[in-house]
């Protein structure tokens, strides 16, 4: 899973916010490309998350769209969501616990789509699934309901609320570093120098 695309720092610290994780061990890969004969370079870390933080929202009231698709007796749902960055990563969680649901990227028009397993586990009851922008906090929610086992009973209408996507995916350098996710996704800032990247 790619998390970013950004210029490497003349000091050759790098830098990575991934929003909005579960909990777990992930490897995490980073590369530099080769620039003016030089050559690449690559590294790779573990990180450990020990419990979910959700990204900060940028307001207390909704500002962005979704909607979830589903039927009634499935363990599924579609959340389409709206208002976001070009190329952002969007975080879905089942709410009030919260639970994590996973993340998508948003597309050109702003609008990130995932299909979620509803965890087996989640009370029976009234509960929303909320999507939020990991860098821009744009965030809207719509209710669904569940059943016993994690199955949905019922799903509410789409947020009403709205905001133009602005913004534009992470700028380009001649020299970037490609952050990913190699198994899993965390929320952790990850400061790693890779030997040798900052003399190239």
């Amino acid at each position: 899973m790619l998390v970013a695309t950004v210029p490497m720092p003349a000091t050759g610290d790098l830098i990575v916010t991934v929003p909005g994780l579960a909990p777990g061990a992930y490897t995490v890969a980073i590369q530099t490309a080769a620039y003016d004969g030089h050559l690449a370079a690559a590294s790779t870390t573990v990180l450990t998350v020990a419990s979910a933080t959700a990204p900060p929202l940028a307001s207390s009231t909704p500002h962005g769209t979704v909607r979830a698709a589903t039927a009634a007796g499935s363990s599924s749902v579609t959340v389409t969501a709206g208002g976001y960055t070009p190329g952002e990563l969007v975080v879905f969680y089942l709410h009030s616990d919260p639970i994590f649901l996973g993340t998508a990227f948003a597309g050109a028009d702003g609008v990130a789509t995932l299909t979620a397993v509803l965890p087996a586990t989640a009370p029976a009851g009234a509960h929303h699934v909320r999507a939020i922008g990991g860098t821009s906090g744009v965030w809207a929610e719509v209710p669904i309901t569940l059943a016993a086992g994690g199955t949905v009973a019922a799903a509410g209408a789409p947020s009403l609320a709205t905001l133009p996507a602005t913004g534009s995916p992470a700028s380009s350098g001649v020299l970037t570093a490609l952050a990913l996710i190699a198994v899993g996704t965390a929320l952790t800032v990850a400061r790693r120098r890779i030997a040798g990247v900052s003399r190239l």
